[in-house]
């Protein structure tokens, strides 16, 4: 039998269709989590979440207890939850056992994911607390702060980069990287355990040291072209991705001119090229 307390907690109140719940451990109860129903509770299960509406008029088809559909069930099914709190902005934050925790709104869809690949340092999630605008984490080895609020992430070898960096530019609503290592970009590939992992992809084949970049316009193709300054190389980077060598020497800065702008020059080890 499932009781709920009335009246500030002086009576009990047995709730109709616990029987839905047996053989199920509850792992959390999260209260409050609809303004237009305020008795509403989240209850979060194993494999699943449901919603507890004691309002739910039966004699309509409502049922009291429902599924609340997310678009991380299946990482629910297969991660097994053993934690959920509320977070402000209307968010809740799910521990699961073996791959860190998800974040979720009201409506199910996935915010964001916290987990090895963004250097949480073990993945099972025993406990979520949440004060002064970070989540703590109870794990295997230690308790983790995340800083859910923060707008830095942190990306390194795990994520594909290589060398020392030398230059960074917002290209095409893309991040280009210069490195010892030669040119990556940023991308993303979906993992229905991590969801979207960031990852840096190489441009070239053959890594060459690249040290510089330049946004300019050509009147030509009309359209913004990036210029990738390399040791023995000048490239020059369309949108779709395709590199020209535009001039085989060594380039490791840009200036274009303020007076012309169509002119610009390249300063490379014993020389000077104008473009």
């Amino acid at each position: 039998k499932l009781l709920v307390g009335h009246d500030k907690g002086k009576t009990l109140k047995t709730i109709l269709e616990a029987d839905k719940l047996v053989g199920n451990i509850v792992f959390a109860m999260i209260p409050d989590i609809n303004e237009d129903n305020p008795e509403e509770i989240l209850i979060a299960l194993n494999d699943k979440l449901i919603k507890y509406n004691p309002n739910a008029d039966t004699n309509k088809g409502e049922t009291i207890f429902s599924r609340f559909r997310t678009e991380a069930d299946e990482f629910f099914t297969e991660n097994a939850i053993y934690d959920v709190i509320k977070l402000p902005g209307k968010r809740f934050a799910v521990a699961s056992l073996s791959k860190g925790i998800i974040i979720i709104d009201y409506q199910g869809n996935i915010i964001d994911y916290v987990n090895a690949q963004n250097n949480l340092q073990d993945e099972t999630v025993w406990s979520i607390k949440y004060f002064d605008n970070s989540l703590w984490l109870a794990l295997n080895n230690g308790i983790s702060q995340v800083e859910i609020t923060s707008p830095f992430r942190f990306w390194d070898t795990n994520n594909g980069l290589k060398g020392i960096i030398q230059a960074i530019i917002k290209y095409n609503k893309t991040l280009y990287v210069a490195s010892t290592e030669g040119v990556f970009y940023y991308d993303t590939v979906f993992n229905k355990n991590m969801g979207d992992i960031p990852i840096f992809r190489q441009l070239e084949e053959e890594s060459h040291e690249s040290w510089c970049f330049l946004k300019y316009f050509d009147q030509n193709s009309n359209d913004t072209i990036l210029l990738i300054g390399q040791s023995g190389n000048l490239l020059e980077l369309d949108k779709n991705n395709n590199t020209k060598l535009i001039f085989p020497s060594t380039v490791f800065c840009f200036l274009q001119s303020s007076i012309n702008p169509d002119i610009i020059y390249g300063g490379g080890g014993i020389s000077l090229i104008i473009l």
